[in-house]
């Protein structure tokens, strides 16, 4: 996965904590910070689809940690219509 899985959601549209992978790479594990999910906190998951040269799409659901356990804010879907 090239690109972030989510992200908390706070004051800012982009909050810490930031959740992407654990780089395996020596040059981007100097700059690395493992940031821990906490009880309270609001993140934005937003798994996403892409093509190279065509585009492709995001799908978030907001969670909060609440007495140790994910609690769904929202409920995004994908309908297929034919």
């Amino acid at each position: 996965m090239n690109y972030g899985l989510g992200h908390g959601l706070g004051l800012e549209e982009h909050d810490a904590p930031f959740l992407f992978l654990k780089p395996t790479d020596p040059k981007r594990l100097e700059s690395w910070k493992e940031q821990r999910i906490q009880e309270g906190m609001v993140l934005a998951i937003e798994p996403g689809a892409y093509v190279k040269g065509e585009g492709g799409f995001r799908l978030e659901n907001d969670i909060m940690i609440r007495n140790g356990k994910v609690e769904m804010l929202t409920e995004a879907r994908i309908e297929y219509i034919s």
